[in-house]
């Protein structure tokens, strides 16, 4: 493949990410903002006072930081929607290889309609973080170990998920045993 057809190729993947990621941002499109909940404020404030509450970890505060702008909200939901799409693209291709992106952009416009996948990608909440390490450890741990700059994104998407919330380090290691028994 020519450097030409491959950067089309990756840019036109991104362009997929991103309008999977619109259709998970529906519920707040719907909304007219982005859902909160009864924790949002001290994520919020953690990460614009920086301020490390007891119960939670600051990580997810930072990112609400970061990637708002320190103007819109709209901003951390669009981040987690894109990092959401992509592992569901990386989880629907690696299940059905033969789909396209027309495909699994169907896929995610069903899982937005009929799950409530959609509604906790809109949160201001790190809880879909969850569900994104638990896809990351069943693509890598069931992949082949050759480094590619989607598996370090994943590994990345891993890492960020275990300093957002403290029940997804328990997760993971509890879906890593299964995975060590299954292999053995």
């Amino acid at each position: 493949m020519t450097t030409n057809k491959l950067a089309q190729t990756h840019w036109v993947r991104w362009a997929y990410y991103i309008l999977g990621a619109l259709l998970l941002c529906i519920p707040a499109f719907y909304n007219g903002y982005p859902l909160v909940y009864s924790d949002t404020g001290t994520y919020i404030r953690s990460g614009m006072e920086m301020y490390v509450p007891s119960d939670r970890p600051i990580v997810y505060g930072l990112f609400i930081r970061f990637f708002s702008l320190g103007y819109s909200l709209w901003f951390t939901v669009i981040t987690q929607c894109i990092a959401l799409s992509f592992v569901l693209h990386k989880l629907i291709k690696h299940t059905v290889p033969s789909i396209s992106y027309a495909g699994i952009l169907s896929i995610i416009a069903m899982l937005t309609a009929f799950t409530s996948v959609a509604w906790y990608s809109s949160q201001i909440m790190p809880d879909i973080f969850t569900f994104c390490s638990v896809a990351c450890i069943i693509l890598l741990a069931s992949g082949k170990l050759k480094i590619t700059p989607g598996k370090i994104l994943l590994l990345v998407i891993i890492l960020f998920s275990f300093s957002v919330h403290f029940t997804n380090i328990l997760l993971s290691i509890v879906m890593l045993c299964v995975f060590a028994i299954l292999k053995f």
